[in-house]
């Protein structure tokens, strides 16, 4: 809840013309969830709290239109989730964690205009879910999220200027969507 209402007090410094209050209330952010993070016993459970807080604090700082700090957040996801990956290489939620992390991570460097790092982060985010998908057929979640990931894909291509690779990695998102529509129509999350 701290970390929700941290972005709201970002947002609002940010929208009404206190940068400075802004940046004290990021910084306050970030320290609380490090020292949070470091003074909790290392368990899995309490790493994955913390890689999607940082994770959704990148998603939405992005909104707030503070896009370095978005992207130092969602850095922060993708190396607590790298970190559990390497601990349990054979966990699928984490793997989806990261793949998921590091699409959201694409998006902030993509807003920073780093393109070709959002290029290779956003390629990794790809393989990480085709690496998920088939063994989760039926999370409809992970489904969608895969096609995020596609489209972070398509926008850091666009940004390099490789409208052919962009519109591949759209097409596959609208294929990926379409199957997902096909296989549930009356789902009303799609």
């Amino acid at each position: 809840k701290f970390v929700d209402t941290s972005v709201a007090l970002i947002a609002l410094h940010g929208t009404t013309g206190r940068p400075k209050e802004a940046e004290a209330a990021f910084q306050d952010t970030l320290a609380l969830l490090e020292k949070l993070c470091s003074a909790s016993p290392a368990t899995p459970e309490k790493k994955v709290a913390f890689a999607e807080r940082y994770r959704n604090l990148s998603i939405d700082l992005r909104g707030a239109g503070r896009g370095a700090d978005a992207e130092t957040a969602g850095r922060m996801g993708v190396k607590l989730f790298e970190d559990l990956v390497a601990q349990a290489p054979g966990s699928v939620d984490y793997a989806a964690g990261l793949a998921w992390a590091r699409h959201e991570h694409t998006w902030a460097l993509v807003t920073l205009k780093r393109f070709e790092e959002a290029e290779k982060v956003s390629g990794s985010a790809v393989q990480g879910w085709e690496a998920v998908l088939p063994k989760t057929p039926d999370n409809a979640w992970y489904q969608w999220v895969y096609v995020h990931a596609l489209l972070a894909r398509g926008d850091a291509l666009r940004g390099l200027n490789r409208p052919a690779a962009a519109a591949e990695a759209v097409d596959r998102a609208r294929e990926r969507l379409e199957r997902m529509l096909l296989a549930t129509p009356a789902n009303p999350e799609y």
